[in-house]
């Protein structure tokens, strides 16, 4: 069920929107069943989203034609300056030094 939730977390990942309440509704299951299932693999919904998040950012990255800041506007970040934090959480560089140290 956990890859099923992280493939649906990806399709909400490239429109820019996501939500536990449509990915419970669309694996035809509840929120907090959702949230039951997750938990007993040690995942949850956030960190899943986060972690999509930043596989798609890396693609987006390495295609030199995008900017740090439609990315972010793409990925649903409120700001870049989010986006460069969260990703820096995650990668441990900034966009732009991971886009300069791994280009395309």
């Amino acid at each position: 069920m956990i890859g099923a939730v992280m493939n649906h977390i990806r399709c909400q990942v490239l429109s820019g929107r996501t939500s536990i309440e449509y990915t419970a509704q669309s694996l035809g299951t509840s929120v907090r069943s959702l949230q039951r299932e997750m938990n007993a693999s040690g995942r949850n919904f956030r960190d899943m989203v986060s972690e999509a998040r930043v596989e798609r950012a890396i693609e987006l990255l390495r295609d030199n034609q995008n900017t740090v800041t439609a990315i972010s506007s793409t990925l649903g970040y409120s700001s870049s300056a989010h986006f460069a934090r969260a990703f820096r959480k995650n990668v441990g560089l900034s966009p732009l030094e991971f886009r300069n140290r791994f280009p395309a």
